[in-house]
């Protein structure tokens, strides 16, 4: 082979090379941005939609189970004499949305007093407690399906359902009145993150000197990270209040850090986490959208600016999986979701939840499962919706009719 010959392969070798090179800074840069989402999936007209349970009813309590399904307790038709009372749990499905849910009447036991029942324990049944003048502790436990008794357990923050050895989720009750629970557990926040499992491990135990105004608790498959934000009266003439973030392994703290919170917000979404941060999320007037993400290391707050939502019109903020979700209604009463990662959010879709209809519709309830937000809608019947952190809406219906 000829001197120009060797030379030519020479170059053409290292154009391959510088290719492939070329391709793979391209592969790196193209994975170091965020994840915008393409689109949002649309639905069909709302009648057209399924609906969850007929007539208007009330959601009376809910509650999401770290690895479990989310129960919902709902409040009979009040048009039908003989409408019931209903206990839906919404199944985990392999990627940690729910599915469509298993609604169906309260035990007769509980019946009479649906109104004043507090789902207690995170599992595979529906535990609730209720007020129940006469017995021990003036509380009782059932299984609000079946109607079987349950013990009572006395928690270090008060009453509880008895719940099985290595539950991540107990609440804790006291009596506000004989007729009335009150929550003294932490407020239940979402893990965002993806889940392969939850290990069984001790929860935090309660802080004997606690002057928190608000105090929220996110299970993660290893632990729990818990939030305290400060009492407003320490607060009343900042702009800003403190938030302390404590990161628990087997009951005791490994990690602790504080950050600031705006006191003047237009929405505030729930409490969140992932793995290893705490994440704090609101709408600001005018429209931006801000994050405070709290690791071991510190927090690191975000703004990201838009200026299309009307705070008048504003319906609900939250999170599913990795993305932000913003819900409003625009200037004909239809309803629009903005959806993605919070880097990218002010260039992320937005879409209809469903295509034009109805304007006789309210937005009851919106509930993190972790990897989904569920959207109950009450307009002639409940209906809700499951929007996916990809895109992906959902119109879920329970396996059979329910009255």
């Amino acid at each position: 082979m000829t001197r120009s010959a060797w030379l030519l392969l020479g170059v053409c070798a290292l154009g391959v090379v510088l290719g492939w090179w070329l391709m793979g800074v391209m592969v790196v840069s193209e994975n170091e941005r965020p994840p915008l989402i393409p689109r949002i999936q649309s639905l069909p007209r709302f009648a057209e939609l399924p609906a969850l349970a007929a007539g208007k009813r009330d959601l009376v309590d809910s509650l999401e189970s770290p690895g479990g399904p989310v129960w919902v307790l709902l409040g009979p038709d009040p048009a039908r004499a003989d409408s019931s009372p209903l206990v839906c749990g919404f199944p985990r499905g392999s990627e940690g949305a729910v599915i469509a849910p298993e609604c169906s009447p309260v035990a007769a036991e509980l019946k009479p007093h649906f109104k004043e029942a507090r789902f207690a324990v995170g599992g595979q049944a529906p535990l609730v407690v209720l007020p129940t003048p006469g017995a021990a502790h003036g509380v009782t436990a059932l299984n609000a399906r079946s109607g079987a008794s349950v013990p009572v357990a006395e928690v270090p923050q008060g009453l509880s359902a008895h719940a099985e050895r290595g539950t991540r989720r107990v609440r804790a009750f006291q009596l506000a009145s004989p007729s009335r629970l009150a929550q003294t557990s932490p407020l239940e926040a979402s893990y965002t993150g993806p889940v392969s499992g939850y290990a069984a491990t001790k929860a935090p135990a309660p802080s004997p000197n606690d002057t928190a105004s608000l105090v929220s608790s996110c299970v993660t498959p290893a632990g729990y990270i818990e939030a305290r934000e400060a009492a407003a009266g320490a607060t009343a003439l900042r702009s800003n209040r403190t938030v302390q973030i404590a990161f628990y392994s087997r009951g005791e703290v490994i990690a602790e850090t504080t950050g600031e919170l705006p006191n003047a917000t237009v929405i505030t979404a729930p409490f969140a986490c992932d793995a290893t941060h705490g994440l704090f999320t609101w709408l600001n007037r005018g429209g931006s959208v801000s994050e405070l993400s709290c690791s071991p290391d510190g927090c690191t707050p975000s703004t990201v600016k838009q200026s299309d939502i009307e705070e008048a019109n504003l319906l609900a903020l939250g999170r599913a999986g990795a993305s932000v979700a913003v819900l409003w209604r625009d200037r004909h009463g239809e309803p629009l979701l903005r959806l993605g990662p919070m880097e990218g959010f002010a260039n992320s879709p937005t879409a209809p939840l469903w295509k034009a209809g109805t304007l006789d519709w309210q937005v009851v309830k919106v509930l993190s499962t972790g990897q989904s937000l569920l959207v109950f809608i009450q307009a002639q019947a409940l209906k809700v919706i499951q929007i996916y952190a990809d895109g992906k809406l959902e119109a879920l219906a329970p396996h059979a009719a329910a009255g």
